[in-house]
């Protein structure tokens, strides 16, 4: 079976597109906003960095996911389409793909899970966690270089994948 014009030429475009815009917005964060949130918020009060911070999780969520799959399913439609680039478009799948494991098994459970547990805290007694100032310093500074990896192997996925296209 033989894919049609129509939806390789889209997938080209989709592809790099889109994988490469995702991983700029993850990318933007850690580079931005996390390191103000980390210098100011968190010096006056960490309990008001943490709940600045919970808008992105909870967004993120509902972003970053899907549009993994999408690239991943366009590099696929592609490196079925052009078997002289599937290694090309595979890695580029690969990279694209990746950030769902890391994310899920990785950040998660030791990273994301304790940020959300200081800010829980936080709502039911705000001096706790300003007590705890230093931990919400360590564990936004480990997102941040977390993030960097997740939005890195994206980054990584899309310029492979226009690199292959344009090849």
């Amino acid at each position: 079976m033989q894919v049609p014009t129509t939806v390789i030429k889209l997938a080209e475009l989709l592809a790099p597109l889109v994988s490469i815009t995702t991983s700029t917005a993850i990318l933007s964060y850690s580079i931005f906003l996390a390191p103000v949130l980390i210098s100011e918020s968190t010096h006056h009060s960490p309990v008001t960095a943490l709940h600045q911070l919970r808008p992105y999780f909870e967004q993120g969520k509902y972003v970053f996911p899907p549009l993994s799959v999408i690239c991943t399913a366009l590099f696929g439609i592609l490196a079925y389409a052009h078997p002289a680039k599937r290694l090309g478009f595979s890695i580029a799948a690969a990279g694209s793909v990746s950030i769902l494991p890391f994310t899920s098994l990785y950040m998660i459970p030791y990273t994301n899970n304790r940020i959300l547990d200081l800010d829980d805290e936080g709502h039911k007694d705000p001096k706790a966690v300003d007590r705890q100032e230093e931990d919400v310093k360590v564990y936004l500074a480990k997102f941040i270089r977390e993030n960097y990896v997740r939005g890195g192997m994206f980054w990584i996925g899309g310029v492979v994948g226009l690199w292959t296209v344009l090849a």
